[in-house]
């Protein structure tokens, strides 16, 4: 995944505006690739478990 250098312009001004830190091109491009992998990894949708029925799920059934 690369960021442009105009997305790496705004994630330093961002840096700077929000939170007092100068952040040199390559830093800058480093932390804001980190944090949209961690964006990705954290909205990714989640394999659905299988999980076994329950002896409640299997009664359930068999009163139907």
């Amino acid at each position: 995944m690369m960021l442009s250098d105009e997305a790496v312009k705004e994630f330093q001004t961002i840096a700077r505006e929000e939170y007092g830190k100068e952040l040199s091109d390559g830093e800058a491009r480093i932390i804001a690739t980190r944090l949209m992998l961690l964006g990705e990894l954290i909205y990714r949708r989640l394999p659905e478990e299988k999980t076994p029925p329950s002896p409640a799920d299997d009664r359930a059934q068999a009163a139907s």
